[in-house]
């Protein structure tokens, strides 16, 4: 290595004068080298570093609840609560021993179960009904056979029977069959102009106002299209066009 030599002269040259008590600052403006080369230089081979304290006050030993080690903080950060070692340590904390009851924002509320009426609990914002999947896929496969799991008081929207009697009957899964068996009988065509491709309405022969009784009984009914129906019935204003889901 060129000028290899030199830089070895330099070197015991710096050394000499420290030991006859020369200052770094001294030596580096004399000779050259950094005063941190000059302190590398000069280090004694038994020097063991320390920690370097903060000019703000010791350090304080904490134990990290996570993991047990013992580390050190700054007396400001032990006050404010820090207790960790390391981020991992403040994450995984939580994780464990924060869990349920224990957590600070924990709240349950109880509630019966619709199916099987056992009592669960589930957080407040959420609107539980069932204790389980299974639980409500049984109520809810009882509603697709027609049983009326839903009808009446049993179901969350009950409201005392406010709707019309009317109303309600044509909203039931027995007037929906009654109007399929109706079409079904006069082979979906139009009993009085004997239309097909027309909007199908199952109309009442005796009217329901006046026989509630024989509102579902299949010989009252008969098959009529729109236009039909609504000349039986000048004074309603009845749809033309199909709803929707029919």
């Amino acid at each position: 290595m060129p000028f290899a030599h030199l830089a070895a002269d330099v070197r015991d040259l710096a050394v000499g004068l420290y030991q006859r008590g020369w200052k770094p600052k001294d030596i580096s403006a004399l000779l050259g080298p950094s005063e941190r080369s000059i302190g590398r230089w000069t280090k004694p081979a038994d020097y063991v570093p320390t920690r370097k304290m903060s000019p703000r006050g010791k350090r304080v030993q904490v134990t990290c609840p996570e993991c047990g080690r013992q580390h050190y903080m700054y007396p400001s950060a032990a006050k404010r609560g820090r207790r960790f070692c390391s981020r991992t340590c403040a994450s995984m904390h939580p994780s464990k021993h924060k869990r349920g009851p224990a957590h600070h924002r924990y709240a349950r509320v109880v509630s019966v179960c619709l199916e099987c009426g056992k009592e669960f609990e589930h957080i407040p914002s959420k609107r539980r009904m069932f204790c389980s999947h299974e639980c409500a896929s049984t109520w809810s496969g009882r509603i697709r056979r027609g049983n009326g799991a839903q009808k009446g008081p049993r179901n969350p929207n009950w409201k005392g029977g406010a709707t019309e009697p009317v109303r309600r009957l044509r909203a039931s899964r027995e007037y929906a069959e009654w109007r399929r068996t109706v079409f079904g009988r006069d082979g979906y065509r139009c009993a009085r102009c004997g239309a097909k491709d027309q909007y199908l309405h199952a109309h009442h022969v005796v009217p329901v106002s006046e026989h509630p009784d024989l509102a579902l009984v299949v010989s009252n009914g008969t098959t009529l299209c729109a236009a039909c129906h609504q000349y039986m019935h000048p004074e309603l204003h009845l749809s033309l066009a199909p709803r929707k889901g029919q």
